[in-house]
Formats: C-alpha cells, sequence, structure tokens
C-alpha cells in the first residue's frame, strides 16, 4: 500500500463541510472491513504494549451497530461515515513517561511502529496537555487510520488513560453523574437552573476536580500540562484547601435534607 502524505491524511479524513474526522469510505464498507481492521488494531496494540513498554493495550467489543446508527442520528445529522468508533481501543498507562513515547510515535508516521502496520494519525484530543474544564479528568483521546483491504482503511478510535486516574473511577463518578443530572432535569422541564442548583452541580464538579487533580499531582502527570495552562489545572495547596471545602459544604447540604 502506497505511504500518505500528511496532507493527503488530512484531505482523506476529514468532512469538507463539517470539520470532523471522517470514515473516507461507505457505510457498507465500514462493515465490511471493521472484522479486518479489528484484527489489524489488535496486532498494532500488542507491538506498542512490547515496544513503547506500556502497562497494557487492547482493542474493546466492535460498536453495536444499532447504537452507531442512533449515535450518527444524534450527533452527526444521521451521518453514519462520520462515526469513527465501530472498532475502538485502549491502552493503560502507569507513568507520564509512557504518554509522553505514545505521543511522540504517533506523531511521527514515519516511526517505525507507524510505518510498520501502514497506521496514521489522523486526530489528538490531548487531556492530559488541557484536562477537562469540569472535571479535571485526564487522558488521550486518538483516532486513527488503520489499513484494510488493498487501498483502504479504516478510522479507529484509541483511548489512552492513567491506571491512577481510572481506579478512582468509583469515587468520581457519582459526582460527576449527580451534577449532570441536575443539569438534565433542568432542561428537560425547559428552565435554568436555580442558586441551589447552580451551587450543587458546580460543587459535585469541584469534588471531581479535587480528587482527579491530588492523583494526576501526586503520581507525577501535572508534568505534561501545557505549561500556560498550570494556573488552570495544577492543584496547588491554596485551590485544594477551597476544592476541599466545597466537598465538605456538598456534604452538609447532603445531611442537612
Amino acid at each position: 500500500m502506497r505511504a500518505l502524505l500528511t496532507e493527503e491524511v488530512s484531505k482523506r479524513f476529514r468532512d469538507q463541510a463539517s470539520g470532523c474526522p471522517c470514515q473516507g469510505m461507505t457505510y457498507e464498507r465500514i462493515v465490511e472491513t471493521r472484522e479486518e481492521a479489528n484484527n489489524a488494531f489488535l496486532v498494532f496494540l500488542r507491538d506498542c504494549k512490547r515496544q513503547l513498554r506500556l502497562h497494557d493495550a487492547f482493542v474493546g467489543p466492535l460498536k453495536d451497530l444499532t447504537a452507531a446508527e442512533n449515535k450518527a442520528k444524534r450527533e452527526y445529522n444521521g451521518r453514519k461515515d462520520l462515526v469513527t468508533d465501530y472498532v475502538r481501543g485502549k491502552i493503560v498507562v502507569r507513568t507520564p513517561e509512557e504518554v509522553l513515547a505514545i505521543k511522540e510515535t504517533f506523531k511521527n508516521a514515519r516511526s517505525e511502529l507507524m510505518q510498520e502496520h501502514g497506521i496514521y494519525m489522523v486526530h489528538l484530543t490531548d487531556f492530559f496537555e488541557d484536562p477537562k474544564d469540569f472535571t479535571g479528568y485526564r487522558a488521550l483521546n486518538y483516532k486513527l487510520a488503520v489499513p484494510v483491504g488493498e487501498d483502504d482503511f479504516q478510522v479507529v478510535e484509541l483511548q489512552v488513560v492513567a491506571e491512577q486516574i481510572e481506579q478512582i473511577y468509583d469515587v468520581t463518578h457519582p459526582y460527576k453523574a449527580a451534577a449532570e443530572a441536575i443539569h438534565d432535569k433542568a432542561d428537560a422541564e425547559g428552565r435554568d437552573l436555580t442558586k441551589p442548583e447552580r451551587r450543587e452541580a458546580a460543587y459535585n464538579f469541584a469534588a471531581c476536580r479535587l480528587h482527579n487533580g491530588r492523583v494526576a499531582r501526586d503520581e507525577g502527570y501535572d508534568v505534561l500540562l501545557k505549561p500556560e495552562l498550570r494556573g488552570r489545572h495544577e492543584l496547588t495547596r491554596n485551590r485544594e484547601i477551597k476544592l476541599s471545602g466545597m466537598v465538605d459544604d456538598l456534604e452538609r447540604m447532603h445531611r442537612d435534607r
């Protein structure tokens, strides 16, 4: 298969109308090649784990096609070629050095791993550099073009997560779910949040930022923050005290009900 130039990758796997990453093939071809893409992706991830000395790497189950169609209707006006997680995988890391090794390898189409497997990076959302504002969650979300057939590629999704942050999911998720439920209730009723609702939602999100921030700081992931964004995301002593106070207030709200 002929190697693609950088500008070819950008043009071939990006929808010109919406600017979104896209499959570059018909839905029928996506369904036809997803098993092949999944197998090729699995071999690639195994080599990544071995050569980059990663903690773990694996593929997930193929996306249910009804769920994919519903996602296309919900998010892409029915465009099934804009769904990119028909095939998906995950890498679990334990150190910031593993994150850096992945980023260096994937951004270079001429790196040994990428060339050997004929894979191209289509898009990266880097939440280690710029964590999610509401929750402070950190991960890498990749869209990669995996070769299938003679001259086709299927775009797949890869999430790179830190084991230490995933281990506190049971702590942070209830707070996140509670905050989102408050917003969803107001949306369903067609109204703005009340002042007490805004406060409670904000304090639930503060709990997420506190717990995620502590783990990221203590396990060394703050080194991956963009220097200009450290002031926004780094858990300083003063910020930790403030967020801890908000969590204490949230617990008092619940006790007083």
